[in-house]
C-alpha cells in the first residue's frame, strides 16, 4: 500500500515524463493497464493483451513546417492503432488535431495494395491538464471525458445520425474537470496518478509500479535537467507560434505609437514618436515575459528558474499565481 503523495516538481503530465513512464518497452504493461481501464469504462475497444510501440515521428511535413510527432503511438495485436497525447495547455483546435493525428495513423495502418478491404481502427487519447477556454463551444464544461466518433446520415430515413463501422475515435480527458468517485476504481486511480494527486492507500500493483518508476525519474539529475530544458523549449515554441499568429497586433507597440504620435504632435518634435515606440516595444517584451511565466507556473516550475528565464522578479511572479 502506498502511504505518501506523488508531489515532486517532475510531473507525469509533461509529455517527456509521460513517454518515459508509458512509452518504453519495460513499462508497456502500465500503458496496457491504463488503456484497458479507460476502455472498460466506455466500451471503447477490445481488451488489449499485448502491443508494440510504433515510430512516433511521421515522415511528412505539415503546417508551420513541423513534422507530425506523436507522443506515445502503439499497435495492438488486433490491428488497432492508438496514439496517447498529453497536453499541459489547452488549444481550441483539439478536435481538428484529433482528426489529423487519427488520419496519420490510418494512413500508416493501411497496407499497400489492400484496396481498403481492411481499414484499421484508430484512436487518439488526449489527456489535457489545462482548463478549456471560455470561448470553447464544443466541449461541455463539466464532463471530464468526451468522445468524438465518426457518424453518417441517410437522409431518406430522416435526420438520425448513425455510427459508422470504422472506429476513428478521439477521446478527450480533461483532468481539470475530473472529480473522484465517478469512475471505476482502476481508471480513477490512473487519472489521479497522471494528475499528480494524492495516492494514499493505493494497492494496485501496476499503479504502484508507476509510482516507483516516477520516483526513479525524479531522483535522476540528468532527467531533471532534460525535463526543465524540454519545458523551456516547448514554452518558447508556443510563444513563437502565438507571435506569428498575432503578428502586427502587439498591443504594447500600438499603444506606444499612439503615445508617440500624441506627444510628437503636442511638442512638435519627432523625439516624442521615437519615445512612444520605445515604450511600446518595452511593454510588448514585458507582456511576453509574463506569458512565459504564467505557462511555467502551470507546469510547477520553480520560481527561481522562472525568474532567471524571464527576467521578472520573484515578487512579480508571485502576483501571477
Amino acid at each position: 500500500m502506498y502511504m505518501g503523495d506523488v508531489n515532486a516538481n517532475i510531473l507525469p503530465t509533461s509529455d517527456y515524463v509521460f513517454k518515459r513512464l508509458f512509452g518504453v518497452e519495460k513499462n508497456k504493461d502500465l500503458l496496457i493497464d491504463l488503456l484497458n481501464a479507460l476502455s472498460e469504462e466506455y466500451n471503447l475497444m477490445p481488451e488489449i493483451k499485448n502491443l508494440e510501440y510504433r515510430n512516433s515521428e511521421m515522415i511528412k511535413k505539415y503546417e508551420e513546417n513541423r513534422s507530425g510527432l506523436l507522443d506515445v503511438r502503439i499497435k495492438t495485436t488486433d490491428n488497432t492503432y492508438v496514439d496517447v497525447e498529453v497536453q499541459t495547455i489547452y488549444y481550441d483546435n483539439f478536435v481538428e488535431r484529433g482528426i489529423f493525428y487519427n488520419s496519420l495513423m490510418l494512413l500508416d495502418g493501411v497496407e499497400a495494395g489492400s484496396r481498403l478491404k481492411k481499414i484499421p481502427n484508430v484512436y487518439s487519447i488526449w489527456i489535457i491538464k489545462d482548463k478549456i477556454s471560455k470561448e470553447c463551444e464544443i466541449f461541455d464544461r463539466k464532463t471530464p471525458i468526451e468522445i468524438i466518433e465518426p457518424t453518417y446520415r441517410k437522409t431518406k430515413f430522416g435526420d438520425d445520425y448513425k455510427k459508422t463501422n470504422v472506429n476513428f475515435t478521439s477521446v478527450y480527458i480533461f483532468l481539470s474537470k475530473f472529480k473522484e468517485g465517478i469512475f471505476n476504481t482502476k481508471l480513477e486511480n490512473w487519472l489521479k496518478f497522471v494528475d499528480n494527486r494524492s495516492m494514499n492507500g493505493v494497492t494496485d500493483d501496476k499503479i504502484l509500479k508507476a509510482i516507483e518508476e516516477l520516483k526513479i525519474l525524479r531522483g535522476d539529475n540528468d532527467i531533471r535537467q532534460m525535463y526543465e530544458t524540454d519545458i523551456k523549449t516547448r514554452l518558447a515554441n508556443d510563444l513563437n507560434r502565438a507571435e506569428n499568429i498575432e503578428k502586427g497586433k502587439i498591443e504594447g507597440l500600438k499603444e506606444g505609437i499612439k503615445k508617440g504620435l500624441k506627444e510628437g504632435i503636442k511638442q512638435g518634435k519627432i523625439e516624442g514618436l521615437n519615445e512612444g515606440i520605445k515604450q511600446g516595444l518595452k511593454k510588448g517584451e514585458k507582456n511576453k515575459s509574463i506569458e512565459i511565466a504564467k505557462n511555467m507556473l502551470k507546469l510547477n516550475v520553480d520560481v527561481n528558474i522562472i525568474s532567471q528565464s524571464t527576467g521578472l522578479s520573484i515578487e512579480e511572479i508571485d502576483k501571477l499565481k
